[in-house]
């Protein structure tokens, strides 16, 4: 039942693409959206099928790259010259910072059950913060209702 509905979102969003019924000066935000949740599902893909877990270095690198592209170009700057998306002013980043905390070195991996909720929560503050750095980039929304939709706060405790 979940992969029939995970199937029919991923076909949603495929469509997205295609999609002229929201106003034009949005439909690059949502068109731009849809194409980096289809990368993550492809992403998805090869870490069920096990061939994320063969990549080398370099493919590895290249995944990054493509999953940060159009965050990683010319950013706002404070005073100090720093980018005002990865601050600690920024709840976003913070929750993101706390979910990579979890992966140090000495992670158990082996702890599959733990790691796929850790990924998962990684993933979710990722998107998040994703989905706020191209909000920014685009047209501002109101904050209010938008901290509203996506005010789910992490569960991951946070580091002693």
């Amino acid at each position: 039942m979940t992969e029939m509905r995970y199937e029919l979102a991923i076909e949603r969003i495929e469509n997205i693409k295609g999609e002229n019924t929201v106003s034009e000066k949005y439909r690059d935000y949502f068109r731009t959206l849809a194409d980096f949740a289809l990368l993550v599902d492809k992403l998805k893909e090869k870490i069920e099928n096990g061939e994320y877990y063969k990549f080398s270095i370099e493919e590895l690198e290249c995944w990054n790259t493509h999953l940060y592209d159009d965050v990683l170009g010319e950013q706002p700057k404070d005073a100090a010259g720093n980018c005002s998306y990865y601050q600690e002013s920024n709840p976003y980043w913070v929750d993101y910072q706390l979910a990579m905390d979890r992966f140090t070195p000495d992670y158990d991996y082996t702890n599959l059950a733990t790691f796929y909720v850790d990924l998962v929560e990684y993933l979710v503050m990722a998107v998040r913060l994703y989905f706020f750095i191209r909000e920014q980039q685009f047209r501002p929304i109101d904050r209010g209702k938008y901290d509203e939709l996506v005010g789910i706060q992490a569960v991951l405790q946070k580091p002693a």
